[in-house]
């Protein structure tokens, strides 16, 4: 995936004020598959203000490594509000950051059998100790959503730092 002007510029104004404010995040990406995570360490310098990522694309992983319980899976599915929380919160104890932010999300071309239209998008942010979560609802290809959650997911984290 390559990164346009606005995620780029979203990135480097995230590393900055991070850096400023002596702050570190961690990511757990489901349906971004690593490209929210590589967005930011493009940034240079990022290593004093990034310190991992979880790609969670399988729900055992997200149940084994993120600690989402097998309840919430079972219950309100991958692609949810409860799963998300349960992602950044993970991520957040996983690399002991001080903000983590966690995607989930439907890119297609496919749906999952569940409610949830394709470009269903959860996102979620952990902060020491609260955790926020928004839903959106993207249209275009799997490329475009994808872009779109990233987009949205920085756009999220600097609105909060």
């Amino acid at each position: 995936m390559i990164y346009g002007s606005k995620e780029s510029e979203l990135a480097r104004r995230i590393g900055e004020s991070l850096l400023y404010q002596g702050l570190t995040i961690s990511t757990a990406e489901s349906l971004t598959g690593g490209g929210l995570s590589a967005c930011l360490v493009s940034v240079p310098g990022s290593s004093s203000w990034f310190k991992g990522s979880a790609v969670a694309y399988q729900n055992e992983i997200k149940r084994d490594l993120l600690k989402v319980p097998q309840e919430v899976l079972d219950e309100f599915g991958a692609v949810s509000e409860e799963c998300v929380r349960f992602m950044a919160e993970g991520s957040l104890r996983l690399f002991g950051t001080d903000l983590a932010v966690a995607v989930s999300g439907l890119a297609g071309p496919e749906g999952d059998g569940s409610e949830n239209p394709v470009g269903t998008v959860w996102i979620g942010l952990a902060i020491r100790s609260r955790t926020l979560t928004k839903k959106f609802l993207f249209k275009g290809d799997r490329e475009h959503i994808r872009r779109s959650t990233i987009l949205a997911a920085l756009g999220m984290v600097e609105e909060i730092i």
